[in-house]
């Protein structure tokens, strides 16, 4: 049921959130977060046996929902913080780095972003023997060419910005 819940919200239309009501979300998310952590379940007659696979995909879909919502209120540390924290369980999450590299640009941290992309370029190649993906490759590029530019450059950050936008959606 839990995992139908979860699909359900996944499907529903990504929009700019107002920052009170996605406030509240963000909360909502921790205390949903917190009590996967805590229930055992297994024990609940009301909820069918879980696996511990499963616990551990609602853990990470309610952080990446976090993630998402700390972004969406511009609590981009917190986006950051949640990120890491993503990366610390399964490393290999390649769509992690890249909402990482987005909020370092978003900080103008381009140097950070950078080193995350080579992060990646390290472990898929030590783990899986492969690069990043076409779509994180020219992220990092683009990367390297607002770092160069002077001021920075707007258009380049909201290319990136859409690029991982459309690539969120399921």
């Amino acid at each position: 049921m839990f995992r139908t819940e979860l699909a359900a919200d996944r499907r529903a239309p990504r929009k700019e959130l107002a920052h009170e009501e996605a406030a509240e979300q963000r909360d909502l998310l921790v205390a949903r977060h917190q009590e996967s952590e805590a229930l055992d379940l297994a024990g609940d007659p009301d909820h069918p046996p879980v696996e511990v696979g499963d616990h551990l995909w609602v853990a990470r879909y309610l952080l990446m929902r976090l993630c998402e919502v700390c972004d969406a209120v511009g609590d981009l540390d917190g986006a950051i913080s949640v990120a890491q924290q993503l990366l610390q369980a399964d490393p290999l999450q390649e769509q992690v780095h890249r909402r990482l590299m987005r909020l370092y640009l978003r900080q103008k941290r381009y140097d950070t972003a950078l080193r995350q992309f080579d992060t990646l370029r390290g472990i898929l190649s030590q783990e899986l023997g492969i690069t990043p993906d076409a779509e994180t490759n020219e992220m990092a590029a683009e990367i390297r060419r607002l770092r160069r530019a002077p001021g920075g450059d707007t258009a380049g950050k909201a290319t990136i910005a859409a690029k991982e936008e459309a690539a969120s959606r399921p």
